[in-house]
């Protein structure tokens, strides 16, 4: 006759404290770990931060960096689905794909929030954006197996009061001496299979008489891009990596004219199959916004 082991000492978190648990961290994400512990002692035992950490992996919570994206509203998620609709006969290899950013000195802290896996867009787990360090404001184009230089662009010679990038810049700066010539070869190279597009952001300036003007004089031909979509533009994930490897020069740039110097070498020996890899995630990306009904993607 064998003696019955003993089941030893029962948990004192169990599954009948998981919906209190869950309610609590859904409207805190942001909080440490230790901060939820204390928060949940109100519902549930207070236990050690080991045992509480166990307990929300085995209710499959992790810690994730918070994902930086734009919150989606009806009239933008109608505008994702209508861009899906508009790029279904589009190949994607044939697209240079466009836009400006700044780069900038020194780098950004991370956000950390507590979700489980399939939480991670909603609108408590994204983080807001943050004002940026001094920087260059730069433009680029990448496409399949090819890519223009990174331009720099000069704001000093705005004629608006605040200084800014107008569409006499774009038209003067980037259409002329590399748009229309990449988009050019690129046709050409096409024009027996439905030749080449354009896709830029929604920003005012792309579509100024004088931009589109211009655009016509290369029978240039642009794809709709829906609003606070940047996620359906590949070059936004080629923008972070340069940023990540600029990041990463030993020693650090100090001043604007050394992180121009820097962010150029860094741009021309980024390999081209990186590049072809994020034109190749078009599909996916068109197939999670019509399977999210025209919400955020996992890009």
């Amino acid at each position: 006759m064998k003696t019955k082991k003993a089941s030893g000492r029962p948990p004192k978190l169990s599954s009948t404290h998981s919906g209190e648990i869950s309610k609590i961290i859904s409207q805190n994400r942001r909080l440490s770990l230790d901060q939820l512990r204390l928060k949940c002692a109100t519902v549930a035992p207070k236990v050690s931060l080991k045992t509480f950490r166990l307990f929300l992996h085995g209710d499959g919570y992790k810690r994730y960096i918070a994902l930086r994206k734009p919150l989606l509203g009806p009239r933008e998620r109608r505008l994702r689905r209508r861009w899906h609709r508009l790029t279904r006969q589009v190949n994607m290899d044939a697209v240079i794909f466009t836009d400006e950013a700044q780069v900038c000195i020194g780098k950004q802290g991370r956000i950390y929030v507590t979700c489980k896996a399939n939480e991670r867009l909603q609108p408590a787990c994204l983080a807001p954006k943050i004002r940026k360090s001094p920087g260059i404001f730069v433009w680029a184009g990448i496409w399949y197996n090819g890519r223009t230089p990174l331009i720099r662009l000069d704001l000093s010679q705005s004629e608006s009061k605040r200084k800014g990038f107008n569409s006499e810049l774009y038209k003067q700066q980037v259409i002329r001496p590399h748009l229309g010539p990449a988009f050019k070869r690129l046709n050409n190279n096409w024009r027996a299979h439905g030749g080449a597009w354009v896709m830029e952001d929604g920003s005012r300036i792309h579509f100024k008489p004088i931009c589109r003007a211009e655009k016509g004089r290369w029978n240039m031909r642009c794809l709709y891009h829906p609003p606070n979509s940047p996620d359906l533009n590949p070059i936004e994930h080629a923008w972070a990596e340069l940023k990540r490897l600029i990041a990463l020069e030993q020693p650090p740039p100090h001043n604007i004219e050394e992180l121009w110097e820097v962010a150029q070498r860094v741009w021309q020996a980024m390999p081209t199959e990186f590049f072809n890899k994020l034109i190749e995630t078009m599909r996916l990306r068109r197939r999670d916004v019509r399977k999210n009904l025209g919400g955020a993607t996992r890009f």
